[in-house]
This record gives C-alpha cells, structure tokens and sequence, in this order.
C-alpha cells in the first residue's frame, strides 16, 4: 500500500491527526516515517464497522507501539506487525484470531491481551505474560523463560501448581477465577518460594498491566 492508495477515510482521519495536519492532503511519507505510536480500531465511537486497513503497518517505517482493537488476525496480519523491527509494545484489544505463530521474537518483547474471548494459539516465549479481561487456557503458554505473569480478572482454565517455576519472580491473578480438572475452580495454586504472588478477588482500580 502507498501513501496515494489509502481509500479509508477513518484511517485518512486518525493519520492527519497522528502527523499534525488539520487535512490528510498535507500528510506526507515522512509524516508517516516520524508516527511512532499508534491505535488501530475496527469499530467507530458509535459502534458501527470502521473502514481502516491494517495494511496501513506497512506504512510506518517507524511504529514502536501499536493498539489494535475489535479486528480478527490472521498470520498474515502478524508476519506484517511483527516484520518491523522498531516494535517492542503490541496490545490487542476485543480481537479474534486464527491458529497464529509469533515465531521468533525478542523475550523482552511487550504483548499484552485484553478482552479475548479464545486463544488459539502458543503463546510466544516472553519475559512478560500480560492478559487482562480474557478466557484463557493455561496450557497455550510455556513459562521456561517467563518472569512476570499477570492474567487479572479472567477466567483461566487448565491451571496448575507453579511451585517448579523457580524463573517466575511476580505471579498476579487478582480478579481471575482459576478452573483446574472437570473445570473445578481452584482458590489457590502454588508457586516458588522465592516468587511474588497476588490473588486478590477484585482487582484494585489502580492495579493495570505492565507497559
């Protein structure tokens, strides 16, 4: 996609707003190499479908974060995201997805859920497992190199004891409802001894996930 092709008029709005330009006519491609952080979202303020392309990724040479909300996701759409070099925070937000591979991305990149019904897919290798508002089964994570897992007010079936997890230095499921076998809700779990845990049942006003 160039800059000349982009048909959307939402998207044309959210880009002359990003560079500073009161008409997307003004927006140059080195308005677009200067955007660093952006939100992406599949529906408009009045609820109805928006019309913006997540094509538009390939635009920004220089995005750093990224917010995506109320799109499905396909690997294509992945590879895209993943494919900058620059990212290190992506959010997904109320989206839906295809059986995806992250494949081979930093640990210490920043992938954060909200709002996911389903994951149906292998949760990469991260430092930082941070979820939020989701229905979540815990046997799509592998916590070998993991050291902070939030997963606050979420349903979280498959659960299990992580007092073997001595890499594990903060575990925090306050707000969450933890199912183990024949979907049994579990109060507690295990964890090392040298590890932070916080199962509080309603989640303080303050207490977000990890930027």
């Amino acid at each position: 996609m160039k800059l000349e092709e982009i048909k959307s008029e939402d998207l044309k709005r959210l880009l002359a707003v990003k560079s500073c330009k009161l008409d997307f006519k003004d927006v140059t491609e080195e308005d677009l190499r200067s955007i660093k952080e952006i939100n992406l979202s599949g529906k408009r303020f009045d609820g109805t479908k928006s019309d913006i392309d997540l094509e538009i990724i390939s635009l920004l040479p220089s995005i750093e974060m990224i917010g995506i909300s109320d799109f499905h996701i396909s690997q294509e759409i992945v590879d895209r995201i993943i494919k900058n070099r620059n990212l290190y925070s992506l959010e997904f937000t109320d989206c839906t997805f295809d059986h995806i591979d992250f494949g081979d991305i930093n640990p210490d990149f920043n992938l954060r859920l909200k709002g996911i019904k389903c994951i149906p897919f292998k949760y990469p290798k991260l430092r930082k497992i941070n979820i939020a508002g989701s229905i979540v089964d815990f046997g799509c994570f592998d916590l070998t190199d993991a050291e902070i897992l939030n997963i606050l007010d979420s349903k979280v079936f498959c659960i299990r004891d992580l007092d073997d997890f001595d890499n594990l230095r903060s575990v925090n499921f306050d707000g969450s409802t933890l199912y183990g076998e024949n979907e049994k809700i579990i109060p507690e779990i295990k964890v090392s001894k040298d590890t932070t845990y916080s199962h509080r049942k309603n989640m303080s006003l303050y207490n977000r996930l990890e930027k």
